[in-house]
């Protein structure tokens, strides 16, 4: 279906990862179609053998000859939890989950090969007992998933060739698709509501009501065990209408929120030059250019069929003139653009970069920004550390369970999920260690809500605007013949599986979604403070306490930070006179933070910290952080604590009033 709905000018089927692609989905189209009787027995088997580990909440599968429930009944498993259900329909379920894990269950899944009574509540199983799932070592599994994930590694090398094709496999379906689930600003990436799950009604356990009366099975945040509350508030049904305002009012709080982010000043005698890697449909653009008139800013993207629709809605905003849409791979652009922006800020788009292509991302990045007083912005959806170890093992479902790249393939091809760690040691050697990075934080939790608005919408319209909008623009595939309305169906399940598949993984926060700030070194005393006191930490004190590091805007960043809390994470342990930081002070009942002690070549200098500073510590993980403040914290091994100084070489006689 997609080489016949995704065909764009930059497909390249005559290359060798091409016809490689192509000849081996043909041959596990004949297998797994045919089903071949005795490798379907041998894969069933596999599986069922695999999937006695299951332990945790309750799976029933049935098929022709057999129903099975995980754990069986009367074993010792906890079988309290989530409850879901499999009806295998075709053997070449059993031919497709084998060869192609996860994306043969999403395979599976589309054509029809297997029902789900409730897809979130799967993943949720399968999750739930991540560790005894993965531990699968048959050889016979392995002998039959080995090779075809070597394969398929392959299929979306993301080389400058074939990148402009993923995006456009992904977004360039249609417009009227998209505008037919998205809120009417047409962001499509993580809002941020006030409340996380208050669109959800419960009609009955475990499932909420939509629109006409449709029910779809969600997760609320805190619906997962050792994550939030331990039960969801019920809430009033919300109708079409009212949901659509939340979304885009929550969409606009997120807008907002990166616009604060890029700090901009009220006002200005000059123009101040963004750039935007990853158009959308022009949202950002529209609110930075008709809340700033001295902002002019070129946005680049990959997909045609953004580029036409965002430019109408500039126009549309009267803001054309500062605007600038730009079909240009990141890779692309002129010598011309190095040193001349003020502000750079990129939406989600990192994700179809590439794990071998972040540093030069960041590269080009570096090139583009002011090499001073320039600010940039980044929002990317990550994976935490432990998923990385995961993802690659060869046990059956270990992508799936994992979330390996976190966006099927069949929806978004060439995606990969870096993790914190991934872009922080990528900024800095691709950035040439001239970008500063200010704060991280985590909207994730938003993600869930989001997902489930959009796949509201989507089911909600999917007869009335979504079918006559893909009849229209593929009117030789989406047709009225048996073939061409099954072709619908599996377009609308891939669809599903896609909202229930990511939904799942940032429920549970095994997906994440950071924004980043940072911004390019600036002269002067922080910079010379930053280059004194990694100095005093090197040699062997580096050694044996890990890496610690000043930043240039008075930041501290420890990673694998090392045993002796003070009240704000972990200090630098005595010995190592550069840092201390104290333990938070308190002024007229309020928490003023922490204050920051820097002894640079024998002189003092002191400044407070401008957020509450989290440990590393699985269970001291900060959920719900403040998302307005410029304090960052992640929650996979780096510390930060950010201050700001209140004046050099100064002694306080006692402590600060707080700001």
């Amino acid at each position: 279906m997609s080489e016949q709905l995704l065909k764009t000018a930059s497909t390249h089927n005559a290359s060798l990862v091409g016809m490689i692609d192509s000849a081996f989905g043909r041959v596990m189209d004949v297998v797994a179609s045919v089903g071949w009787t005795p490798l379907a027995r041998l894969a069933e088997s596999g599986v069922v053998a695999l999937m006695q580990k299951i332990t945790v909440g309750h799976l029933r599968v049935l098929t022709e000859s057999h129903i099975y429930n995980f754990p069986p009944h009367g074993s010792e498993g906890i079988q309290d939890g989530p409850s879901a259900e499999l009806r295998v329909v075709k053997d070449s379920f059993w031919i497709r989950l084998v060869t192609m894990s996860d994306l043969g269950f999403a395979e599976a899944f589309m054509y029809g090969d297997v029902e789900c009574d409730d897809l979130v509540t799967l993943f949720k199983i399968f999750l739930l007992n991540r560790e005894n799932l993965v531990e699968m070592k048959s050889a016979i599994a392995s002998l039959l998933f080995t090779l075809p994930q070597r394969l398929t590694s392959i299929r979306f090398l993301n080389t400058l060739s074939n990148s402009r094709s993923n995006i456009s496999a992904h977004y360039d379906i249609s417009n009227q698709m998209f505008e037919a689930f998205l809120s009417r600003d047409m962001t499509y990436s993580c809002a941020i509501f006030p409340t996380l799950d208050a669109d959800m009604a419960i009609v009955e356990k475990g499932e909420r009501l939509l629109e006409n009366g449709v029910v779809v099975k969600g997760l609320g945040n805190g619906d997962f065990h050792g994550i939030g509350v331990d039960t969801d508030i019920p809430t009033n049904k919300l109708t079409l209408p009212d949901e659509e305002d939340q979304l885009y009012q929550a969409q606009m709080i997120k807008l907002e929120h990166l616009v604060k982010k890029l700090k901009i000043p009220e006002t200005s005698d000059k123009v101040i030059r963004i750039l935007e890697i990853g158009s959308g449909w022009g949202a950002l653009a529209i609110l930075l250019t008709q809340k700033y008139p001295f902002v002019e800013v070129d946005s680049l993207t990959l997909s045609s069929e953004q580029k036409s629709l965002a430019e109408e809605r500039i126009r549309a905003a009267g803001v054309e003139s500062r605007v600038r849409i730009w079909l240009m791979d990141y890779r692309c652009v002129p010598e011309s653009w190095s040193g001349i922006f003020d502000r750079f800020v990129s939406i989600e788009m990192i994700e179809a970069v590439g794990r071998e292509f972040l540093k030069e991302y960041w590269a080009i990045v570096e090139r583009c920004m002011k090499p001073e007083n320039s600010v940039g912005v980044v929002q990317v959806i990550t994976i935490p550390e432990p998923r990385v170890g995961v993802q690659d093992t060869n046990g059956i479902f270990a992508r799936l369970i994992s979330f390996g790249n976190g966006i099927p393939g069949e929806v978004f091809p060439g995606g990969h999920l870096p993790t914190v760690t991934a872009l922080v040691d990528t900024l800095a050697q691709g950035g040439k260690n001239k970008l500063i990075i200010d704060s991280i934080s985590n909207i994730g939790p938003h993600y869930a809500r989001t997902l489930r608005e959009w796949r509201r919408r989507f089911l909600a319209r999917f007869d009335s605007d979504i079918i006559p909008s893909l009849k229209r623009e593929y009117p030789d595939v989406f047709d009225e013949s048996p073939r061409g309305r099954q072709e619908i169906e599996v377009f609308k399940r891939k669809w599903v599986y896609y909202y229930c598949y990511c939904e799942v993984g940032f429920t549970t926060r095994t997906l994440g979604d950071h924004i980043i700030t940072f911004s390019s070194a600036m002269k002067g005393f922080f910079a010379v403070a930053a280059l004194t006191v990694s100095s005093a930490l090197g040699g062997a004190s580096a050694s044996s306490y890990h890496e610690k590091r000043i930043d240039h805007y008075g930041q501290a960043t420890w990673f694998n930070p090392v045993s002796g809390n003070d009240g704000c994470g972990y200090q630098v342990p005595s010995g190592v006179p550069a840092v201390h930081v104290s333990p938070t002070y308190w002024r007229n009942g309020q928490n003023c933070g922490q204050w920051v002690q820097l002894n640079i070549n024998g002189k003092q200098s002191y400044g407070v910290v401008t957020g509450e500073c989290k440990t590393c510590q699985a269970e001291n993980i900060d959920t719900s952080p403040n998302l307005f403040s410029d304090f960052g914290h992640t929650d996979i091994g780096i510390l930060t604590c950010k201050w700001k100084f209140m004046k050099k070489d100064w002694e306080p006689k006692e402590l600060p009033e707080c700001e």
